[in-house]
């Protein structure tokens, strides 16, 4: 199994704790915990990143009065590596068919929800990341 670095935002401690030991070791894990984290590493840090999972829900993002934070930092991602850009997914426990669309729609490549179990969520990053480096 090839090893990868993965950045995981979520304003949720315990479910990065969860995610993140769930996750094989052999994956490098950064973990943040607001959209403000993610856009002082994307300036500051010179680190190569082979996916970006994102809450879609996190209400502290900077200058943002939207409460959907995660899909500004879609569109934040986007715009800073340009088609160049590492796998971005959405973690998310809103399932409906519009907020998987608007994801899409603004940038992710994936949309994966939280309402399942951690194993599952794993598992599709795993297939997901194996997909992207195939």
């Amino acid at each position: 199994m090839q090893s990868y670095t993965i950045a995981i935002i979520d304003d949720d401690e315990l479910f990065l704790d969860a995610l993140t030991s769930a996750l094989p070791e052999q994956h490098k894990v950064l973990r943040m915990t607001s959209s403000a984290e993610l856009m002082t590493f994307l300036r500051e840090s010179n680190e190569s990143v082979d996916a970006f999972f994102i809450d879609l829900e996190m209400p502290d993002t900077a200058d943002v009065v939207w409460q959907l934070g995660g899909l500004t930092a879609v569109k934040e991602l986007r715009a800073h590596f340009g088609e160049n850009a590492p796998m971005i997914g959405v973690l998310t426990g809103m399932d409906s068919i519009v907020h998987s669309y608007t994801c899409i729609k603004n940038g992710a490549d994936e949309f994966i929800e939280k309402s399942v179990e951690i194993e599952k969520i794993v598992t599709t990053m795993q297939e997901r990341l194996e997909l992207r480096a195939a």
